[in-house]
Order: C-alpha cells, then sequence, then structure tokens
C-alpha cells in the first residue's frame, strides 16, 4: 500500500478552503504464469496421432486457470482445439492426423490477475511433428516401396526392391491402430516384389499398412472404397 500526501497552493500561500489530502493506492502483483515448454510431439505406431509432452506449470498463487492446445491449419494459422483445466496435466494426444501432413503445436496456459479483469494468455514454444513427412519418405524411397493403385476397390499392388535377403513383415491396421490381419511374415531374397493387399469383407475407409524391412518400419496409407 502506497499513501500519497498532497495539497493545492498558489505561488505563496495555501489556497482558501484547501487541505492536505491522502491519496492511497494498493498495488496487487500480477499472478501471470509462464507457459510451459514444448518438449516434443511424439507419434504413434501408425502416426495417426501425436502425445504432446510438457511439463506441468507450478502455481503458488492459485491464479491458473487452464492450458491452451493450439494446431496450425492448412493455411499455418494456429486454432485451439482444446482446453485443460487441470494444472498438473502435462501432456496430450492429437488424434485422427495424416502421415502424409506434417502438424505444429502450441500450448499456451491462462492466469487470473487478482482484482482485475484481465486474463492474459502465454504461449509456449511450437513444436512440430514434422518426422511424419521426412523419415517416411527417404525409408520408402530405401526400397523403391509404392502402392498402387490407391484409393482401390478390391485389390492394391504392394511392391518393394531388396538388395539381399531381408525378412519382411507386413500388417493391416485401422484407423483405431487395431490390427486387421499379418498380410506377411517371411523372408524374401533380393529382387523385386510384389504384394496383394485386398479388402476381402473390409468395410469401406481408410487403413494403414505398416511394413518392416530390414528392422526399419514404413507407414503407407491404403483406402478401400
Amino acid at each position: 500500500l502506497f499513501n500519497f500526501n498532497y495539497r493545492a497552493v498558489d505561488n505563496n500561500c495555501p489556497l482558501p478552503g484547501m487541505s492536505s489530502k491522502v491519496l492511497g493506492i494498493k498495488l496487487y502483483p500480477a499472478y501471470i504464469i509462464p507457459a510451459p515448454i514444448l518438449q516434443n510431439a511424439t507419434l504413434s505406431t501408425l502416426l495417426t496421432s501425436a502425445t504432446l509432452n510438457w511439463t506441468a506449470v507450478t502455481d503458488s498463487s492459485n491464479a491458473f486457470l487452464q492450458y491452451y492446445i493450439y494446431q496450425a491449419d492448412s493455411t499455418g494459422t494456429f486454432v485451439l482445439i482444446d482446453s485443460i483445466q487441470n494444472i498438473t496435466t502435462s501432456s496430450y494426444i492429437v488424434n485422427n492426423l495424416d502421415p502424409a501432413n506434417t502438424y505444429s503445436f502450441y500450448i499456451a496456459t491462462q492466469s487470473f490477475i487478482s482484482n482485475c479483469n484481465t486474463k492474459p494468455i502465454l504461449k509456449s514454444n511450437i513444436e512440430s511433428a514434422n518426422v511424419f513427412v521426412g523419415i517416411k519418405d527417404v525409408k520408402s524411397k530405401l526400397f523403391n516401396l509404392t502402392l498402387y493403385p490407391n484409393p482401390t476397390d478390391k485389390v492394391s499392388l504392394l511392391t518393394f526392391n531388396l538388395n539381399d535377403v531381408e525378412t519382411v513383415k507386413i500388417e493391416l491396421y485401422n484407423v483405431n491402430n487395431q490390427k486387421i490381419r499379418t498380410v506377411l511374415n517371411e523372408k524374401r531374397g533380393a529382387g523385386l516384389h510384389t504384394i496383394e493387399i485386398s479388402k476381402d469383407k473390409l468395410a469401406s475407409g481408410t487403413y494403414y499398412l505398416k511394413v518392416n524391412i530390414d528392422s526399419k518400419e514404413i507407414v503407407k496409407k491404403i483406402v478401400f472404397n
């Protein structure tokens, strides 16, 4: 609390009828909670979801309101996708991602300043799940791996080239990361190989092929009409 004593005077004497006044100003601390550092965005096995990880903030002033989760849209504009009121939360799962795209995120905190209407929002760093593009494409090129036609009504052909004898494992998953079936799990010799991926009795929709060759994992999206 700060007190200020003031009075009105002319050049020589106090103004008639005026006396000194005391003005008191009480300053409240601004309990602004910094945003946590977004440490990484770890990917699921099929690259269809990402877990955002951060260290939960501390709040001795009881000013914390919520975390905000932002994701960049196709134009690069960050939009709010969710809010979290639990201060101890340190992770968040983003679902329904496309392995063909790159996604960027940041987290923000909102806190309350006592006796004011201001509720500041502070942004964290931006974290990108950029392995969606780079690593997947590089691994595909190592084996000249292609999937055609895609989308397909009945059968798609998965082709790849081996330089040596390798164990090849191919599994089909749905969008919920549930394994539908094992397409192939055996040793294959050097050369070009073609594997039929059939729709069979599967419902129309999006599925994912997880291909493991020489301990290198590649994920391909396949759409059955």
